[in-house]
């Protein structure tokens, strides 16, 4: 039971961590991939405070998927993170939702 504790923890930061990020780089714009721009769009990236806050978000839950990895198998564990993209589908201000996206991802819920 502890070790499923250790899994939400882990899959709910994540969440929040995508969530984060992406609010941020809504903030930030497009980015280009041509080396010459994309130098001052990085320093934008990083000094924004969402996509910061995402990113330490992200490495706080790799910390517990860390712990959960050492508790329990890789066959057991690994699937619970398909559940964030069911908690996806249920945040706030998600993106659109296509048909297609919609099944591919109701496979894993």
């Amino acid at each position: 039971m502890k070790s499923l504790l250790l899994i939400f923890v882990s899959v709910i930061l994540g969440v929040l961590g995508q969530l984060s990020m992406k609010q941020g780089m809504l903030e930030v714009g497009y980015v280009p991939l041509e080396l010459a721009k994309f130098g001052s769009s990085f320093s934008r990236i990083i000094t924004t405070p969402f996509v910061l806050l995402g990113l330490f978000l992200y490495v706080v839950s790799t910390m517990f998927w860390l712990v959960v990895l050492s508790r329990v198998e890789l066959s057991y564990a690994y699937p619970m993170i398909n559940k964030d993209t069911c908690l996806w589908f249920s945040s706030p201000g998600r993106s659109s939702i296509n048909t297609f996206l919609l099944v591919g991802s109701l496979e894993f819920c």
